[in-house]
């Protein structure tokens, strides 16, 4: 019987490697396509949307447009934004207070995420905001201790849904921006309009 297990468990974990490898490059391949379109984008807001559809339609890239309060079906979860709100300082209870540099703001997007798998896992995101002169803007890097309710790296048990926040810094002139989030396995781009 040991001689039948063995096989079976290193089966199974070549099987979930390279379910996870695929994810990843096919998640990789999205973004390569979305830095392309920004790549290319001109000045004005209506031309950006304009490029944006071409070069999507150029790699059969699909930009699905939400807004705050739209639940989002990915992959392996389905996503809700809540609220957002733009602060100067961010305090946590038990982290020191963290202060935007001069010229910037803090976005902090209050959001929903429940696991759609059958296993639990660590949540982690590679999703941006891109403002409305074409900047892209990744998770603020001193996230941890920042907020009480840092949502990134949080474990996700199967069909439990967990509420907490992203934190990015974006300068004062983002005046108008966008959570964009790939669908691995997919071509899909959600847009998930904030303000």
């Amino acid at each position: 019987m040991k001689k039948n297990v063995i096989p079976l468990v290193v089966g199974l974990i070549i099987f979930i490697i390279g379910f996870f490898i695929g994810m990843q490059y096919k998640s990789y391949q999205i973004r390569k396509s979305l830095n392309q379109a920004f790549d290319s984008i001109g000045s004005s807001q209506s031309n950006t949307e304009e490029t944006i559809m071409k070069q999507a339609k150029k790699d059969n890239l699909q930009i699905i447009e939400k807004k705050i309060g739209d639940e989002v079906t990915l992959a392996t979860l389905n996503i809700k934004i809540n609220s957002i709100e733009e602060k100067q300082i961010l305090n946590a209870k038990y982290g020191s207070p963290k202060v935007a540099k001069e010229g910037t703001k803090f976005v902090v997007v209050n959001l929903d995420v429940t696991n759609t798998t059958n296993s639990q896992f660590d949540f982690s995101t590679d999703s941006i905001i891109v403002d409305n002169k074409d900047r892209e803007f990744s998770i603020y890097s001193d996230s941890i201790g920042a907020v009480d309710d840092y949502l990134n790296y949080r474990e996700l048990s199967p069909s439990v849904k967990e509420t907490g926040s992203l934190i990015y810094e974006l300068p004062n002139d983002a005046t108008n921006y966008s959570f964009m989030i790939a669908k691995a396995g997919t071509k899909e781009l959600y847009k998930i309009v904030l303000k």
